[in-house]
């Protein structure tokens, strides 16, 4: 057996030993406070939960022989044939083009709860703030450019949330064996409250997927149905239109469950049959036959191919979660309960996972206030002065600039008005923009205005 052990890594304690190491830590026993209490709290509070699981695993194993005790940078096991106890769980995700702001909530919220690998694709290169960020969480960031991965297709012009599942299936085709549970998630607009892995039981062998808007069906809402008819034909729309709407922001499961998922993700968005078991799968080779991928490709798509997927019966061991008991909340249901800045299913249950909170203004501000420690993000002023990209730009609030001109592009998912900045920079032709409710409206003109509340727009 071995046990990953904070505070105590490279020799035994007995309980009295135990005892006195902590209370020679305890502040409140010494003559002086030398150590922060915060700090020591978590301390305090950590070695306290790994003693306790310390205890249980010596009574497990009473006859059987001693427990080894090292740290957890000096165990590199061999995951290959382990038994699912030895292996590690797994968060892995996109944060291509991400809001340091969004990144700080996701890594910081995890890491209260959990100690698994987490995996993140990022710009090349990396941001400093996503250095500091994923140093202080203990992220794992790959830099990619996926024209030298050797992909079948150019998937840098692809949109982040598709090229994320050829990228998440080729990782975990090369590292796969060292890990048990598994979450894919949206990096962008989740957080977790607990232990995201607390509800997969060791035993089951699911593919954990989430419903989202649970007020319609498929083929009732334009986007969900578009982005199955537009890449798979009226005939795919129409055998699983009548479903539920699933959420493609939102996976977990086991290695073998996940790992199939994400080959068929990735073949169906590369094209490429290698990835597909078409020779045993006929809903499947129907599928594939009916995609139009890549000249389909755009930002959403992807959870129309999930939807395809789920509801065409091509998976094993496919749970579906409706939003009532679920361990996660899908904000934008809008059936979640928020008391006190907590939120809960309608079965009154605390939620391991809340995606889409960007959904709720007043709960994304609380977490920005929590986790975002390198600025104020009420003052805008403080947050566009931190930001590089900002410099070239001065703000006026509450203008439109050029109102119905020279529109390039929308980008969506901005946390402020700082977070246009880098879009806009990012395309040659962008001149200024206008942020309004999460969305930054890059602009090719830098001159002439007209009056929009509530918009704070940057000009060249």
């Amino acid at each position: 057996f071995v046990i990953s052990f904070a505070l105590v890594s490279h020799f035994h304690l007995q309980d009295s030993q135990f005892a006195n190491y902590l209370r020679g830590l305890d502040p409140r026993q010494r003559s002086t406070n030398q150590i922060d209490m915060a700090e020591f709290e978590k301390l305090f509070l950590r070695a306290s939960e790994l003693k306790r699981k310390y205890d249980e695993l010596k009574a497990s194993t009473s006859g059987k022989g001693d427990i080894s005790i090292r740290s957890a940078d000096s165990a590199d096991l061999d995951n290959k044939g382990a038994d699912s106890s030895s292996l590690s769980d797994l968060v892995i995700g996109m944060a291509k083009d991400l809001d340091p702001k969004n990144l700080a909530v996701f890594g910081k919220s995890l890491r209260q709860v959990s100690k698994a690998k987490v995996v993140l694709f990022v710009n090349n290169p990396i941001p400093e703030r996503h250095k500091i960020i994923s140093k202080s969480c203990q992220l794992e960031l790959i830099p990619f450019d996926s024209t030298t991965m050797g992909f079948s297709v150019d998937m840098n012009k692809f949109h982040p949330s598709t090229s994320r599942w050829p990228l998440i299936h080729k990782y975990l085709s090369d590292h796969g064996t060292k890990y048990n549970r598994i979450w894919m998630l949206d990096v962008r607009d989740t957080y977790f409250q607990s232990d995201p892995f607390e509800f997969m039981s060791p035993t089951d062998k699911n593919l954990n997927v989430f419903q989202g808007v649970e007020s319609m069906k498929i083929s009732q809402c334009g986007w969900n149905s578009a982005w199955v008819s537009d890449c798979f034909g009226k005939e795919i729309l129409n055998s699983i239109g009548n479903n539920p709407i699933i959420c493609s922001g939102v996976t977990s499961g086991f290695r073998e469950a996940v790992i199939t998922y994400t080959s068929y993700m990735s073949g169906l968005i590369l094209s490429s049959k290698e990835e597909l078991d078409l020779a045993n799968n006929m809903i499947l080779s129907k599928i594939m036959k009916a995609s139009i991928f890549p000249s389909c490709e755009r930002n959403g798509v992807d959870q129309g191919i999930h939807n395809v997927l789920i509801h065409s019966n091509v998976l094993p061991n496919v749970k579906i979660w409706q939003q009532s008991t679920s361990p996660v909340a899908n904000m934008q249901s809008k059936l979640a309960i928020i008391r006190n800045q907590v939120v809960y299913n309608k079965a009154g249950e605390k939620v391991a996972v809340v995606h889409q909170y960007d959904r709720n203004s007043d709960l994304q501000k609380y977490l920005f206030e929590k986790y975002v420690d390198w600025m104020d993000t009420s003052d805008l002023q403080s947050e566009w002065d931190l930001e590089p990209s900002c410099t070239e730009f001065q703000y006026k609030q509450d203008l439109d600039m050029f109102k119905g001109m020279c529109d390039l592009k929308t980008v969506g998912g901005a946390t402020s008005a700082v977070t246009c900045c880098s879009s806009c920079e990012a395309v040659e032709e962008c001149k200024a923009f206008t942020f309004a409710s999460g969305l930054c409206y890059l602009k090719s003109c830098s001159s002439s205005m007209s009056h929009k509340y509530h918009a704070i727009p940057g000009v060249v």
